[in-house]
C-alpha cells in the first residue's frame, strides 16, 4: 500500500484495498473541477517559478558584471540554469538598461 501511495504504481500482485483505494483516487481526478483547479494550481506554481527563476538570474547578470565576468560565461551559466537563448537576451537588455538609468550623467 505504502509503495502505491508514494508512486501511484499498483503492484503486480492483485490487492483489493489497493484496488478500492485507486478506483475512490481515479473517480477524483476524473471530475471536471479537481482538473480544472489541479491546472490553475499547476499555472501557478509554474508562473512563480519561472520569476523566481529570472530573479536569480537578474542577480547572476548583476554579479557577473561586477565581477568583470565574461558576458559568455555569464550566458552559459544562465542556459546551465534552464533559461532559453531569448529570456537571457530579454534579462541582459532590462539589465543593461537598468545600468543607464543608474549611471551619473557627466556634468556639463
Amino acid at each position: 500500500m505504502l509503495e502505491y501511495i508514494v508512486s501511484g504504481k499498483k503492484p503486480a500482485n492483485p490487492n483489493s484495498d489497493i484496488d478500492e483505494v485507486d478506483n475512490i483516487v481515479t473517480k477524483i481526478k476524473s471530475k471536471k473541477e479537481v482538473t480544472t483547479e489541479y491546472m490553475r494550481w499547476f499555472d501557478e506554481k509554474r508562473s512563480i517559478e519561472r520569476q523566481e527563476r529570472f530573479e536569480i538570474a537578474r542577480s547572476t547578470i548583476r554579479f557577473d558584471r561586477s565581477e568583470n565576468i565574461m558576458p559568455e560565461a555569464t550566458r552559459r551559466r544562465l542556459l546551465a540554469m534552464g533559461l532559453e537563448n531569448d529570456d537571457i537576451d530579454d534579462l541582459l537588455a532590462e539589465i543593461d538598461a537598468e545600468e543607464l538609468v543608474s549611471e551619473p550623467t557627466p556634468n556639463q
